[in-house]
């Protein structure tokens, strides 16, 4: 029997083979679900735990906040009610002496510092302008019963109105932006309200198309009435005419006519053509 002593120079001491140790289940698994490794098969690696991240975290977050803010804070009005409500005040006591509504459309606007407020109402084309009022909605935490505020905006119906059509409240709906001098404003339009919109906007530029056919009309006078003015006026003499009584007559001077008709006296006979004002250029 070999012993340490009997070794060899140069022979390395070999350590002992230790068993291999089989990993013990935690105590409560069921069998089922421990993993089973036969001989020869590699081990199937453990699934681990679906951990959402942070930004599914803050997603689901927002969501549940705008959520909230929509059923808790949102403040309701009767779409129907309120156009009832401005349309009677608008014939009330909304109009001008002899003005009169020619076209109505419905709009909805909600501000994006209070976007849970919804302010329904009505745009109106009269014969000399365009006015939009909307009725904003009630606190509906308030102790006490609140009158619905009418909210009144007015815009020229001239050739300075610009209407720019498009998507509003964050693409969310359809809409319309009035662009005038001074004042700007963005209004959405409901599905039920787009055909009223249409004849509307048709209207407005029904009156734009006649201010401008007016000015231009205008435009043609003025150049007629200058070419007129730059051409010569003459006078035909009649029996009893004499220099002095024409230039009475057209408000001028016996001299400023003898000059540009090159007379040499006041000697005029009936039919002679007398110039009165010379052509300009």
């Amino acid at each position: 029997m070999a012993t340490d002593d009997d070794r060899r120079p140069g022979d390395e001491a070999t350590p002992p083979v230790k068993a291999a140790r089989r990993r013990r289940p935690r105590p409560g698994t069921p069998l089922a679900s421990r993993p089973i490794t036969l001989p020869g098969q590699k081990a199937v690696p453990k699934r681990r735990r679906y951990r959402p991240s942070a930004w599914m975290i803050a997603l689901v977050a927002v969501v549940s906040l705008l959520a909230a803010g929509y059923l808790l804070l949102m403040r309701h009005v009767d779409p129907a009610t309120a156009r009832r409500e401005i349309l009677r005040e608008l014939q009330a006591q909304r109009l001008e002496h002899g003005e009169s509504v020619q076209r109505t459309a419905f709009i909805f606007q909600r501000s994006p510092w209070d976007y849970f407020r919804s302010s329904h109402g009505v745009l109106a084309a009269t014969d000399r302008r365009l006015i939009a009022l909307t009725i904003a909605p009630t606190d509906r935490f308030a102790r006490e019963v609140e009158r619905p505020v009418v909210q009144r905006r007015e815009f020229p119906k001239d050739t300075s109105l610009h209407v720019d059509l498009g998507r509003t409240l964050f693409g969310l709906a359809r809409g319309l932006t009035l662009r005038a001098p001074g004042i700007r404003a963005t209004y959405a339009v409901p599905e039920d309200g787009r055909g009223q919109l249409t004849a509307l906007l048709a209207n407005v530029k029904q009156r734009q198309d006649s201010i401008h056919a007016a000015a231009e009309e205008a435009a043609r006078q003025r150049a007629q009435l200058a070419a007129y003015m730059r051409q010569p006026i003459w006078y035909r003499v009649r029996r009893g005419d004499a220099v002095a009584s024409i230039a009475q007559r057209f408000n001028t001077t016996p001299e400023y006519l003898r000059e540009i008709n090159r007379l040499e006296n006041d000697r005029i006979r009936v039919g002679d053509s007398l110039m009165i004002k010379p052509p300009t250029p």
